[in-house]
């Protein structure tokens, strides 16, 4: 990674710009207050708006067929994240979910020590039987969780950095490790610098450290790389958030997805 990227204000400013590249639209606008509307091809049939509240902007983005619903946004005034929530539910529309984009604000934090008896691995998605590993792990997993990692869909795997914690002494093959914590990276869909962790860790070895560990070693191993890790997570999962914090990452940018309402 070039040392530019290395600062957070310039880690920043590469994420939202991408976030207006990914539309087509004018880089400047995010410097600028006001709300812009935009239809979003391959965003068709979703029935979807994707509102990203970044600076002084708020970019929606969305399916063709419904963002004309939402067209009364736009405009210089800007728009709070209650108002937006307001004038879309009253527009047909339901907030689903909202995720913090996080980057890092400066050097990250150390992955610190392992308890006794628990080892780190590194890991590729090419090596024989991993995913046949990753696939165990996922499976003794809550599901929720795992598709919050991006690991439910284990067909299309192809992620960097991966970074398991194992119990030691354990057979060295691929598809008996007894993997407890992992976090890995892919390429995020609008830079390929972007690399957008997820992490998982089974619930009978919470508190323990495990998440901050594997996080920031994968963290470690991006920039290495000259990657530009991105860490999402929803904004009522408290503990993904304190992952965040303690590794060092902060947000940058807020994303409300909203969808039609049955009624709508």
């Amino acid at each position: 990674m070039s040392d530019d990227l290395r600062d957070p204000v310039v880690a920043e400013r590469r994420f939202l710009d991408s976030l207006t590249d990914a539309t087509g639209l004018d880089r400047g606008l995010l410097g600028r207050a006001g709300t812009t509307v935009v239809g979003r091809d391959d965003r068709a049939g979703s029935g979807a708006l994707a509102c990203y509240r970044a600076g002084a902007h708020v970019l929606v983005w969305g399916d063709p067929a419904v963002v004309g619903r939402a067209a009364g946004l736009a405009g210089p005034a800007t728009v709070t994240a209650d108002e937006l929530a307001a004038r879309l539910d009253a527009a047909g529309f339901e907030r689903f979910a909202t995720v913090r984009n996080n980057l890092l604000a400066g050097r990250p934090a150390g992955p610190g020590d392992l308890a006794p008896g628990l080892g780190q691995r590194w890991l590729r998605d090419d090596q024989p039987g991993v995913v046949d590993a990753v696939r165990a792990f996922t499976e003794r997993c809550d599901p929720d969780e795992v598709e919050a990692a991006a690991l439910d869909e284990l067909d299309e795997f192809a992620e960097a950095a991966i970074n398991v914690v194992v119990p030691t002494g354990g057979d060295d093959r691929h598809d008996d490790l007894d993997i407890i914590a992992y976090a890995s990276a892919s390429a995020f869909d609008w830079d390929p610098v972007l690399a957008d962790i997820g992490v998982l860790v089974r619930a009978d070895h919470r508190r323990r450290g495990l998440a901050t560990f594997v996080v920031a070693n994968t963290t470690a191993r991006l920039l290495a790389d000259g990657r530009l890790p991105l860490y999402r997570h929803g904004a009522d999962n408290a503990g993904s958030a304190a992952t965040a914090a303690a590794v060092g990452f902060r947000p940058v940018a807020t994303l409300d997805y909203f969808v039609t309402r049955p009624d709508g």
